[in-house]
């Protein structure tokens, strides 16, 4: 579009479908070409740019003439000629009016995506909207990627497509975080892995927001300890929910690839998961005499996990001839998919080192899979002895206090089982199926009684009754 032979030294290409390396970059659809750059016609420019002193500077001052086309108030001038321009297309937002005796909340975040955030937030608004005691609107902030044709999709497409006419509270659902000004009282949703909290964090508690909502126990008190009021950070539980996580589903078909006793893991193949102690224990555990799977199901380079630093792990074992098998599976699966494929396995292994709540071990807990976790961190809230194979974790500290470009408030806190801990407790999974199933069992049970998404909506919505009433403000800002 701006570069020709006046102001330099174009290149020829050549249309190739990008590798699989390219995937590390960005998520890359099937059907995708980019330009390869032709080696002898790049060595021909560099050659003729270093030779050329003439012809550098007059290509430089071109180049600065046509730059002036691409100056941020030049492109201004044309946006604002395009707006001017816009005729309202025949669907236009409707407004919804709200009763003045009724609570309204905003719900802001990825409604329609595959990752779990998106999921979190269509089943919190399914539970509010089931409470009958909020007036709810969403919106989209990641726009559509999964079929909103279904039933269970068609009232929250209702409802993105309308606009309340008044807004009490807004709800932040989405990563990274935003704390800019919003509608009525602000809660932002936080999920956190790595202990004490960020210190941007800490400071938009102090100064922008009246409420911060997280899913554990585990990750309020960190909160609280990194110097946030405990009267303003509060536990809205995540859930299941027990029409589509149950025991009985008929299982996902997964073909040939993957057969024998099924272990299970579900999540982003990175460090954070615990997956290159995953894959070692794997090792470790079995061999290709053993007829078992290990059955992976990421979630592509998208949304949170863009960096899929485990797949080198992942690699090693797939390659290695003497190891068990490996199935690995990618892309989206529907809503209803999902649940089957945890149907269609035997045990769920999650050796996470640092988890906000860990929504697919309460899944598969709902479904009646023994889960293999940690003794210790977020999914304490839910599990026990008798519904989870725990392994001895211990406390770990990460030598820094930056995560990402992040400054924290102390160390991050995580913590870690020893391979060889979690390599028995699958080798006792894979000889002791009966009482592993007791285990699943009765974790369905637990699930089914005391985590579903009506307990996440109930406390959601009584958080949002209180904001709307006022009472967070006048304990925020009581001396």
């Amino acid at each position: 579009d701006f570069v020709d032979d006046s102001v330099g030294w174009p290149v020829g290409y050549r249309l190739v479908t990008p590798d699989d390396a390219s995937q590390a970059e960005s998520p890359i659809p099937e059907t995708a070409r980019w330009a390869e750059p032709d080696i002898d016609d790049f060595a021909r420019a560099l050659v003729s740019a270093h030779r050329d002193a003439d012809g550098r500077a007059t290509r430089a001052a071109a180049a600065l003439d046509a730059s002036a086309r691409f100056d941020h108030l030049a492109i201004a001038k044309a946006a604002l000629a395009r707006l001017s321009a816009l005729e309202p297309r025949g669907v236009v937002r409707g407004s919804r009016a709200v009763a003045d005796d009724r609570p309204s909340a905003l719900l802001c975040g990825s409604i329609f995506g595959v990752h779990s955030l998106a999921a979190v937030n269509r089943e919190l608004a399914r539970g509010i909207i089931a409470t009958d005691q909020i007036e709810l609107g969403l919106l989209d902030t990641e726009g559509r990627r999964i079929d909103t044709s279904s039933a269970g999709m068609h009232t929250l497409d209702a409802r993105v497509a309308e606009v309340l006419s008044r807004v009490d509270v807004t709800i932040r659902h989405s990563y990274p975080p935003c704390f800019d000004p919003a509608p009525g009282r602000l809660v932002q949703f936080m999920h956190w892995e790595f202990g004490p909290a960020p210190l941007d964090w800490v400071r938009a508690h102090d100064e922008v927001l009246d409420e911060i909502w997280v899913a554990t126990h585990w990750v309020r008190n960190h909160m609280v300890a990194s110097g946030m009021d405990p009267d303003r950070v509060h536990v809205v539980p995540l859930g299941i929910e027990p029409e589509r996580f149950r025991p009985g589903l008929e299982p996902l078909d997964l073909g040939e690839a993957a057969p024998g006793f099924r272990f299970l893991f579900v999540g982003g193949l990175i460090w954070r998961k615990g997956v290159d102690i995953l894959f070692d224990a794997y090792e470790r555990a079995f061999d290709h005499s053993d007829d078992v799977t290990l059955v992976i199901k990421d979630f592509g380079n998208t949304g949170p996990y863009a960096v899929q630093d485990g797949m080198a792990h992942m690699m090693r074992v797939v390659e290695n001839p003497r190891a068990a098998r490996v199935a690995h599976f990618t892309g989206s699966l529907a809503e209803d998919q999902l649940p089957r494929l945890y149907a269609a396995s035997d045990c769920l292994v999650h050796p996470y080192r640092g988890e906000g709540y860990g929504l697919t071990i309460a899944e598969a807990m709902a479904c009646g899979l023994p889960v293999i976790i940690p003794n210790l961190g977020a999914a304490c809230d839910y599990t026990t002895d008798a519904t989870a194979i725990l392994v001895e974790a211990y406390h770990t500290v990460m030598p820094t206090m930056e995560i990402g470009s992040m400054s924290l408030a102390d160390q991050p806190h995580l913590v870690e089982v020893h391979v060889d801990d979690l390599a028995a407790a699958m080798r006792r999974v894979y000889e002791n199926r009966e009482s592993a199933a007791r285990v699943g069992a009765a974790a369905a049970e637990h699930m089914y009684r005391n985590h579903t998404w009506q307990r996440t909506a109930a406390a959601a919505a009584a958080r949002i009754t209180a904001l709307a009433e006022g009472s967070s403000r006048e304990a925020r800002a009581a001396p």
